[in-house]
């Protein structure tokens, strides 16, 4: 359930939501700043702070500890990864603060964990085959889901790629498939 935001702390979080928007930012970065900033606004609340100026380092590293003690809707601790993405949307919101001139930032100092980045895993040819053949050959939409999985397959697209493709992407005289928008906001072939 959201966490309610109001007075200040609303007007910013608002405020940087619609500079994330204007940057075209990723679904994810919006998303988790509407998730991780509510969390940090009623940490600042319940030490008495109603104003981000009055924001000390002290008090971001109060909230990274805190984080530390956080539990998962399961009951598992946050993983060193969650840390990580939760202390990198605080330094991008602070750091968007500083660049509108309403702050010094105070998480400048503010470290972020390394993520513990889980093995790739891979499919085996025989796993492979079974997710290939798994759509319904005669139907169109199993076609579709067919052509999807083959794209994804075969390419190495991530999902998100792969759902801003076009038909007009697809060159079949060359063999190419133009990628709109990729990793970095990057266009390639």
């Amino acid at each position: 359930m959201p966490i309610p935001v109001a007075g200040e702390f609303a007007a910013l979080l608002s405020a940087y939501l619609e500079e994330l928007h204007r940057q075209h930012a990723s679904p994810a970065v919006y998303a988790l700043a509407r998730t991780v900033l509510p969390r940090l606004f009623a940490f600042l609340a319940s030490r008495g702070i109603e104003s981000l100026k009055a924001v000390q380092e002290a008090d971001l590293f109060a909230f990274v500890r805190e984080l530390g003690n956080a539990r998962t809707r399961q009951g598992e601790p946050f993983s060193a990864w969650t840390k990580s993405t939760y202390l990198t949307a605080v330094r991008r919101f602070f750091r968007f603060l500083r660049s509108t001139h309403l702050l010094v930032d105070p998480a400048r100092q503010l470290r972020i964990p390394e993520g513990q980045r889980l093995p790739r895993a891979f499919l085996s040819p025989a796993q492979a085959g079974r997710l290939m053949s798994a759509p319904q050959n005669h139907t169109v939409k199993g076609q579709r889901d067919r052509a999807i999985l083959e794209v994804l397959y075969g390419t190495g697209l991530r999902v998100r790629e792969c759902e801003r493709l076009d038909v007009t992407d697809l060159d079949l005289a060359a063999s190419t498939l133009f990628v709109r928008n990729g990793k970095g906001r990057k266009d390639r072939v």
